[in-house]
This record gives C-alpha cells, sequence and structure tokens, in this order.
C-alpha cells in the first residue's frame, strides 16, 4: 500500500465509522430524498471501513439506504444509482459471508433490480439468494411470496401457485400480514385467467387484512387487494368504484415509490374513459415523475407508456401516440413483460384502425394471438376456453374505442377523483 492510500485508510478509519454509527442511530433523518447523496457516499465508506464495523452496524446502514431509495427515491440530479447498488452488493456479500442475516437485504435488492429488469436472472438470482439464505421460518416464507410474484410478473401462474401452495403450508395465522399476501398473490394469479375467482381471493385478502388495517398497522397486501379490485371495477365499467379501491389501496400502501406510480397510473386510466382529459394527464405527470425518483425503467414505465398513448389517441396526436408506444413495446421485450407487451400490442393495433392500416392490424392481431398463446395461456391453470372468453373481453374493450369516428370530447360528470388533488391543468407543453 503506498503512503497515500494508507493515509486515506487511516483517515477513512477515524471518521466514516463513527458517521455511520449516528446515522443509523438516527433513521428518521435520512428517509428523504435529499439523504440519498450521504447514504450512497457511507455505503461507500462502509466499504472501505468495514474492518472497523460490525455486522449489524453494516446490515442497519444497507437496510436504510435501501429503504430510502425505495420509499422516498432520489432527487433530481442524483446519477449515483449503480455505485450506490455495487456498494450495497459488496456489503451484503461480507455480511453473507460473517454468517448475518442478509434474506430481507436481499429481497431488498431484488426490488432495486426489478425496477432496471423486471423479469430478468439477476433480479431471480436474488430472489433465490434470499430463499437460500434464510435463517428461520418467517424469512422463509417472505422469500417463497417473493418467488411467486416474480412467476406471476413473467406469467408463469402454474409455478406461482405451486410456491403459493408451500407458503400455505408455512402460515398457520390467518391474521398476519403474510397471509394476507397469499390471498392477494393468488389472486393476482388468477386475475388474467379467471376474473371471478380472482375477485373472491381480493376479497378475502381485504376481510383479513381489516384487523391489521384497524391496528394502524401498514398492510401493502391489503392494499394491493384493494388495487386489483379496483381494476376489476374498472374493467366493468364501474368508473366510481375503481376510482374508490385505488384511494383506499393507496392510503393502506407502505409507500413503495413503484406502488405510488402505479396508484397514479390507473386513476388516469380511468378518468380518460371517463373524458377527464385534464385530470388524467395530471396523474400521468405524477406517474413519471415519482417513477422518475426511484429510477424505474422497466415494465411500470411501459405500462406508463400505453396510457399516455391512450391519451393521445383521444387527443388525436397519433404521432406522438405511436412514438410511445413502440418504446413501450421495445421495454416491455427487453425486460420480459408479455403482459404489458400484450397491452401495448392492443393499444398499436386501435391506433393502426384509426389510421386506416389495416395489413398491420392484421399482422398486430396474429401477434397477439402467437403472443398470449405462448405466455399468458401456456402458464396459466385452469379452464383455457375461460381464460381466452375473459381476454376477448378485455380486447373488445380496449380495442372497440378505436372504431369511433371521433374520440369522445364530453367528460362524465357523475364521475369524480377523490384522490384529494385539485387537478390543475398543466401549463407547459407535454414533452417526451
Amino acid at each position: 500500500m503506498s503512503g497515500w492510500q494508507a493515509l486515506f485508510t487511516k483517515r477513512a478509519d477515524e471518521r466514516f465509522p463513527a458517521e455511520i454509527t449516528r446515522v443509523i442511530a438516527e433513521p428518521h433523518r435520512y428517509g428523504e430524498p435529499d439523504a440519498m447523496p450521504t447514504l450512497a457516499m457511507l455505503l461507500d465508506a462502509a466499504v472501505i471501513t468495514s474492518h472497523r464495523l460490525d455486522a449489524s452496524t453494516i446490515h442497519d446502514l444497507v437496510a436504510l439506504s435501501f429503504n430510502t431509495l425505495l420509499l422516498a427515491g432520489v432527487n433530481e440530479g442524483f446519477d449515483g444509482h449503480r455505485q450506490f447498488f455495487d456498494s450495497a452488493l459488496q456489503l451484503i456479500d461480507l455480511l453473507e459471508h460473517r454468517g448475518h442475516a442478509t434474506t430481507m437485504l436481499l429481497l431488498s435488492a431484488a426490488r432495486f433490480e426489478a425496477r432496471i429488469d423486471n423479469g430478468g436472472a439477476r433480479r431471480r438470482q436474488f430472489i433465490e439468494r434470499a430463499l437460500s439464505a434464510a435463517k428461520d421460518p418467517g424469512e422463509r416464507l417472505t422469500a417463497l411470496l417473493t418467488v411467486a410474484k416474480f412467476h406471476t410478473d413473467i406469467s408463469e401462474y402454474r409455478k406461482a401457485l405451486a410456491v403459493l401452495s408451500e407458503c400455505r403450508r408455512l402460515s398457520d395465522n390467518p391474521l398476519t400480514e403474510a397471509a394476507v399476501d397469499i390471498e392477494t398473490t393468488t389472486g393476482v394469479c388468477y386475475y388474467y385467467t379467471d376474473v371471478d375467482l380472482a375477485h373472491r381471493h381480493f376479497s378475502d385478502a381485504v376481510a383479513m387484512g381489516g384487523p391489521l388495517a384497524e391496528r394502524g398497522d401498514p398492510c401493502q397486501p391489503m392494499a394491493t387487494a384493494l388495487h386489483y379490485l379496483g381494476r376489476i371495477a374498472s374493467d366493468k365499467g364501474q368508473h366510481q368504484a375503481a376510482l374508490d379501491h385505488y384511494v383506499a389501496g393507496n392510503n393502506l400502501a407502505e409507500g413503495q415509490l413503484s406502488g405510488k406510480g402505479y396508484f397514479h397510473q390507473r386513476l388516469a386510466e380511468v378518468l380518460l374513459r371517463c373524458g377527464q382529459v385534464d385530470e388524467a394527464e395530471h396523474h400521468l405527470v405524477q406517474a413519471e415523475a415519482t417513477f422518475a425518483r426511484v429510477g424505474q425503467v422497466s415494465i411500470p414505465l411501459a405500462i406508463l407508456n400505453g396510457t399516455w398513448a391512450r391519451l393521445f389517441v383521444r387527443t388525436e396526436r397519433y404521432d406522438d401516440a405511436e412514438r410511445v408506444l413502440l418504446t413501450g413495446l421495445s421495454i416491455s421485450r427487453r425486460h420480459g413483460g408479455p403482459r404489458a407487451e400484450l397491452m401495448l400490442r392492443a393499444e398499436l393495433l386501435t391506433l393502426r384502425i384509426k389510421q386506416g392500416r389495416w395489413r398491420d392490424v392484421l399482422l398486430l392481431a396474429l401477434r397477439c394471438l402467437d403472443l398470449f398463446i405462448r405466455t399468458e395461456l401456456a402458464g396459466a391453470e385452469g379452464n383455457p376456453v375461460k381464460q381466452i372468453l375473459a381476454q376477448l373481453r378485455w380486447a373488445t374493450t380496449t380495442i372497440g374505442s378505436a372504431f369511433r369516428r371521433k374520440p369522445r370530447r364530453e367528460a362524465d360528470s357523475q364521475v369524480t377523483c377523490p384522490c384529494g388533488a385539485d387537478h390543475q391543468p398543466l401549463t407547459r407543453e407535454r414533452r417526451r
């Protein structure tokens, strides 16, 4: 080691262990976006001075850093995501080497990776490592639930249901967040193939989560179940009920930024169907800003592009609609999101119908059918005829609007957004 390196290490040893100890003793002061540069710097410092830090201190620093990034995000201009993640992974490896608990940190790493590549091999590896590192039944159950969710994200529903069966064997108390999560995740498995069965599971999850919510405990699985009940209501044309479900779920959510982004995107989706274009655009801008705070570049962004395309089609900005749809399709293919790709292809199909490009319509329809058979149908559990009929109902609703001669301008005044925002009209030109 050279002289300057020895001096640097000596000064780092003198400064950073004490600073890291102080920060983790005051986590409430480091839960906002403006804390991320400090936390990222301290992660780097912990790598250098790890020989002076005990395992619990390192664990708490990594956990605090992930929580801040995933719950609060970062301020505009922060560009240290890659270095942050590299340092966090080095410290997790170190903790694993020391025999310390790493399951929850690895699951946080998987959530972080999902914003980059939702269906990628690296996210799967983090989840599998977390499962292998589980030190008790509780950690194993949490990891298994994440395995099931990964399978649903890439349309492997049979595999997800098999994992959920093991989760049920480990969960012996219905009044826990894990039990609610099992019901909710089961509902998600069926949502795309048997909506009535999915509805029952989501309703059971809400009923099971009620006592937890009454105690004031955050219950993310119950929030997710309410979100999906909102989607089911929206699919049935029950627009006010859908909005009410979304807001109720958001009020219970733990604050993961990707979930907040989806909240705004789904509100926008319903408001567009009701003709409330300015209100919808308000929520789309909020969704985009929320995803940007967490550095989201994966499937949620592709889905958001699909909703932007609906707004552009409704306002007859067809070139903008095509641009964002093609961008979204590229994201969904790159990140292994067959459901998102199906939705975007359906949106592109409506655009091609409006443009009168009938040869493209036929080719797109055939590609949608091929993708559905290879992914959604192949990985599903249950009656294939019922699944096809469910998808046809969804396609009819989505594509049917393309045959209107002009976009419907009038808003449904009986539907009001209960989110509490004033939905001020945008004063700037929309840029993408």
